[in-house]
């Protein structure tokens, strides 16, 4: 996730969260930089046989070979299965500096081994998530401001907020751009939330996913995560997968 602390974008994990079991998220990505000891920078899930989808701000100015995808493990620090990446299509409307359309696909050389351990997540489709919805999030973001990184992959339940409510908390830090329909916000309390290392990562309700981590404010200090709203880039992401 991208997050802004005193006028400065940084990257999420989850704050507030549990360990997750090992069923819960079978589509969840750890994204490795090959070129930094291995290491988990963003979050990613499994959409069909060989694509991965992700947050734009995760693979803007990244070329393909330098990082590799790890799935089946919730663990960081071993098991699953790695994938080195092919192709990356960020959308081609992306703003970084607003972080508008913050979506990117990253397709694996060859297909996923599915298994209990490997599932692609379906994707919803119809703009219907009301105010007051819980989702679950998953990731290995930090799970404090000391930049705590957990082995474990992190679950926490969040409650949709309407995003009009949601531009005006967010107003309430700094000059922001209103929250558009292309995205969508949760908040739940202060103490819980995403945080750097999550961007990327599922947003799910009903076993589909609605969301992609792509901002927020610090990390889970009573403001609103804002993520990539799924439904209304449905038709995008399918006719570049097919």
């Amino acid at each position: 996730m991208s997050w802004i602390a005193q006028g400065e974008a940084q990257e999420s994990r989850i704050v507030g969260g549990t360990d997750a079991s090992e069923s819960l998220a079978p589509y969840q990505v750890s994204f490795r930089n090959t070129d930094r000891s291995d290491d988990h920078f963003c979050a990613g899930s499994i959409i069909s046989e060989s694509w991965i989808l992700t947050a734009a701000h995760c693979t803007n100015g990244i070329d393909a070979n330098q990082i590799a995808a790890v799935v089946g493990t919730n663990k960081l620090s071993s098991g699953g299965d790695r994938y080195e990446i092919n192709k990356i299509i960020i959308h081609e409307n992306f703003i970084i500096r607003r972080l508008q359309n913050d979506i990117s696909l990253c397709q694996i050389k060859g297909e996923f081994n599915f298994n209990d351990r490997v599932k692609p997540i379906r994707l919803a489709s119809r703009p219907n998530i009301r105010p007051g919805s819980r989702c679950v999030l998953t990731g290995w973001g930090f799970t404090d401001n000391q930049r705590t990184v957990p082995d474990n992959l992190q679950v926490l339940t969040v409650t949709v907020l309407s995003n009009r409510r949601c531009s005006e908390k967010l107003a309430q830090t700094r000059d922001l751009t209103p929250i558009e329909k292309t995205q969508m916000c949760t908040l739940t309390r202060e103490s819980e939330g995403a945080c750097n290392g999550d961007s990327g990562g599922p947003l799910v309700r009903n076993g589909k996913q609605v969301g992609i981590v792509s901002w927020g404010i610090a990390c889970a200090r009573g403001f609103p995560d804002v993520f990539v709203y799924v439904p209304a880039y449905y038709n995008w992401i399918n006719e570049h997968i097919q």
